[in-house]
C-alpha cells in the first residue's frame, strides 16, 4: 500500500529528531492551539523532559488537552535545553529572527536547533500573474497536507510564502548558530539544523 503524505512526514520527523542528542530536555516553540508536534516529540522521547513554549494566551488553552506525562507547558522557560524545534511555525512569526535568537538563549552550549517549514517563497518569483501564483500555491499546499486545508488562498498565501530556507539560514547565522544540515524536499519543505556556538 502506498504511504500517505502524513505517514511520509512522520517518518521524516522521526529521522530528523533521531539526529538530535536529547540528554535531558527539549523545547518546542509556537504551535498555538495545535500541540500535535510537541506531543509527537514527547511520545518519541518518553524518558526526556519536553517543554512546549508559547504565549500565555495559547498555553492556557492547551493545558486543558490530554498530553503525555513528560510534556510540560511554559510561557517563561528557563535556559538549559539540549535542543529546540520549530515545526511549521516560523512563517507565522512577525519576527522569525527574534524567535530564533530567543531559542539560542534557551539552549545549552552545543545545543541544537531544528527548523522545518514550508519552502514556497520561490512561487513569488515565478513569471505568473498574482492570481496564478496563488492558485499554484493552493495546489502545492493542499497536496502536502492531503486535504483542502485552504478555502481562500488570500488568507494563506502571504504567510506561507514569505519565509524560506535561505532566510532561515541567514537568521540562524546572525543569531549565532553554526549550520549542521540543510535539506529541501521537492521545493515544498525545508529542514535546517544548527548548533549553538559561543
Amino acid at each position: 500500500m502506498e504511504k500517505t503524505n502524513s505517514q511520509i512526514l512522520e517518518e521524516f520527523y522521526r529521522s530528523v529528531l533521531s539526529k538530535l542528542e536529547i540528554i535531558e530536555s527539549h523545547i518546542d516553540v509556537g504551535h498555538r492551539k495545535n500541540i500535535r508536534f510537541p506531543k509527537f516529540v514527547a511520545g518519541m522521547y518518553p524518558d526526556k523532559k519536553i517543554v512546549y513554549y508559547d504565549t500565555s494566551r495559547f498555553i492556557k488553552r492547551t493545558r486543558k488537552q490530554k498530553v503525555p506525562e513528560n510534556l510540560f507547558f511554559s510561557n517563561k522557560p528557563e535556559p538549559g535545553f539540549d535542543s529546540a524545534s520549530f515545526f511549521f511555525t516560523l512563517h507565522d512569526f512577525k519576527n522569525p529572527f527574534g524567535a530564533i535568537k530567543r531559542a539560542y538563549k534557551l539552549l545549552k552550549e552545543a545545543g541544537k536547533i531544528i527548523i522545518i517549514d514550508y519552502d514556497l517563497a520561490w512561487i513569488r518569483d515565478e513569471e505568473m500573474t498574482e492570481e496564478e501564483k496563488k492558485k499554484r500555491f493552493v495546489e502545492i499546499f493542499n497536496a502536502v497536507n492531503e486535504k483542502d486545508v485552504i478555502k481562500k488562498e488570500e488568507d494563506w498565501y502571504e504567510n506561507h510564502t514569505r519565509y524560506s530556507l535561505e532566510q532561515c539560514i541567514k537568521d540562524a547565522r546572525e543569531a549565532g548558530f553554526f549550520e549542521r544540515l540543510r535539506e529541501v524536499q521537492e521545493r515544498k519543505l525545508f529542514l535546517y539544523i544548527g548548533e549553538k556556538i559561543e
